[in-house]
């Protein structure tokens, strides 16, 4: 089986988004931590704060309730 890709390098961890990721990796590995390795919990660590990151970076997008979606979505109907 190939290796999968690594993403890019994950900038640094934001200090105020810690508790919110320990929490979050806490929980994980409460589920699942008996099947992870240290590098595995590493990833998810980086994930998880690539995830805070690109979240803030939402946040900064100014809306209003005005604001209309994008797209939106029309399911098929055969019918109409």
């Amino acid at each position: 089986m190939a290796e999968r890709e690594t993403a890019p390098e994950t900038p640094a961890e934001d200090p105020r988004h810690t508790p919110v990721i320990d929490a979050q990796l806490a929980a994980i590995v409460a589920r699942f931590g008996d099947r992870l390795t240290d590098e595995q919990r590493a990833e998810i660590r980086a994930r998880l704060a690539r995830g805070m990151a690109l979240a803030d970076t939402l946040r900064t997008v100014p809306l209003t309730n005005a604001d209309e979606p994008e797209i939106v979505f029309v399911p098929y109907r055969a019918d109409a």
